[in-house]
């Protein structure tokens, strides 16, 4: 089967509460908005194949964690925005593979922990956004891979 070409996919206001696995497998996206639905949830094959997006948008939802390889396959992501989630936590290895990222908005959660090597692989990292926290535990090495 062919991909298919899409500069944007915009997934909006759609009450989604989760993204099946593998769920984007046949579409080339560089922008991908799914934002204001209730995905509780990403896993580590939620995105795969989107080898090209470079814009990712998951504000507004319901995410409570942020589950170790959740953005693996991502490489070419530049931007992520997880801004006004339920995250409480940020798990060893979350944002693994990201090597490209420049910007990540993880403000108004409900962060209480950020794991170690939480931000590994973050190295173009310009602005990273974690304002409007409630952080009791900070482990060491927590921002390992920053630089």
């Amino acid at each position: 089967i062919n991909s298919i070409p899409f500069k944007s996919f915009v997934l909006k206001n759609k009450n989604y509460s989760k993204i099946p696995d593998y769920a984007f497998k046949n579409f080339r996206i560089i922008n991908l908005d799914l934002s204001n639905n209730h995905i509780q949830k990403i896993t580590n094959k939620s995105f795969n194949f989107l080898f090209n997006l470079i814009t990712l948008t998951l504000t507004k939802n319901l995410l409570i964690a942020l589950e170790p390889d959740s953005f693996r396959f991502l490489s070419n992501l530049t931007y992520l925005n997880l801004d006004q989630n339920k995250i409480e936590s940020v798990k060893e290895n979350a944002f693994r593979g990201l090597k490209n990222l420049n910007q990540i908005d993880l403000s108004v959660n409900s962060i209480k922990k950020i794991e170690k090597f939480a931000f590994i692989d973050l190295g173009k990292i310009f602005f990273l956004t974690i304002d409007s926290q409630m952080i009791e535990n900070i482990e060491p090495f927590a921002f390992y891979g920053l630089e």
